[in-house]
């Protein structure tokens, strides 16, 4: 990779469970939540940032199911802001909470209450990287990268068009085009696809090989 250019691949469940680990041998809870967070959400870092604690809350959801859910201010919208709510597992809800007390109103922020800065975030993943010799050069989109790529190998019952409309709605995009390096929603019911995504949150294993990623967006 050339000097000063972003590395667009996606980080692999593998590599996202050595930076957990790490931060969690040093009891980092704060970077171990802003990774999870990331990872099972695929938000662009910006909108992870602005997350409050009384963004979260909880519902009902189609299938009955009572679950925390997070209310996020989209970016990027020519139409202007949009707010999605986005459904959480219990055990990340939890650890928010828990991170978030004494810190103000903002998530993920530092001592003096105010939220972490992209080059912060940036440095503690690095960071982890280095120590537990991830190669891929990580940074805050890896995440959203991986999400995206996660979500566009499930085996749904779909369409190639409505998969591409889904992955598009989970990320935030208003266009389908630019979701389409990820495959190499009136679509499935959304509660079920984010509880697919949940179960494919821990799983640490999956492919070790690096490939082309998407244009960072």
């Amino acid at each position: 990779m050339q000097r000063g250019k972003i590395d667009t691949s996606p980080l692999l469940p593998n590599e996202y469970a050595l930076l957990l680990e790490y931060f969690q041998e040093r009891e980092e809870l704060h970077w171990e939540c802003l990774c999870r967070f990331l990872w099972e959400t695929g938000l662009r870092i910006s909108e992870a940032l602005a997350v409050r604690l009384t963004d979260l809350s909880t519902r009902t959801n189609r299938r009955g199911h009572h679950e925390t859910v997070v209310q996020v201010q989209r970016l990027k919208k020519r139409k202007g802001p949009r707010t999605d709510k986005i459904p959480l597992t219990e055990d990340l809800a939890e650890l928010m909470r828990r991170v978030a007390r004494g810190r103000h109103k903002y998530v993920f922020a530092n001592k003096r209450g105010k939220p972490y800065t992209r080059m912060a975030v940036w440095k503690a993943l690095r960071r982890a990287a280095d120590a537990k010799g991830v190669q891929l050069e990580v940074h805050p989109h890896s995440f959203r990268h991986g999400f995206g790529r996660r979500v566009a190998r499930m085996n749904l019952d779909l369409s190639a068009l409505d998969h591409r409309v889904l992955l598009a709605g989970l990320l935030g995009h208003e266009s389908i085009k630019t979701v389409e390096p990820y495959f190499g929603a009136g679509v499935e019911d959304v509660d079920e696809v984010w509880e697919r995504i949940h179960d494919l949150s821990g799983d640490s294993g999956g492919p070790r090989s690096r490939i082309p990623g998407p244009p960072g967006r």
